[in-house]
């Protein structure tokens, strides 16, 4: 199994599911909503305010996502085991 650190990433919302909307820090918008357990917590020193119309995604998309209950739980195996194919 490799690492698949992505680096910081922020939290939108959270959906239906218990998975985690979450953009990158130039606020483009992951494009499906990621499992708690995939993400590694970490807590800011200072508070971040962001805008409402910061991030890059209209805001039926994100509702859209709130109201899902898909959760993209892939693992790094599985995106190893695809690479080896």
């Amino acid at each position: 199994m490799r690492p698949q650190y992505l680096g910081p990433l922020v939290v939108i919302s959270c959906n239906c599911g218990g998975a985690y909307i979450l953009c990158e820090l130039d606020c483009s918008v992951l494009h499906c909503p990621v499992a708690a357990f995939l993400l590694v917590s970490y807590f800011a020193r200072k508070h971040i305010l962001m805008t409402s119309n910061a991030f890059d995604i209209n805001t039926s998309h994100l509702h859209e996502l709130k109201q899902t209950d898909f959760v993209d739980n892939n693992d790094a195996s599985n995106i190893t085991n695809k690479n080896n194919n």
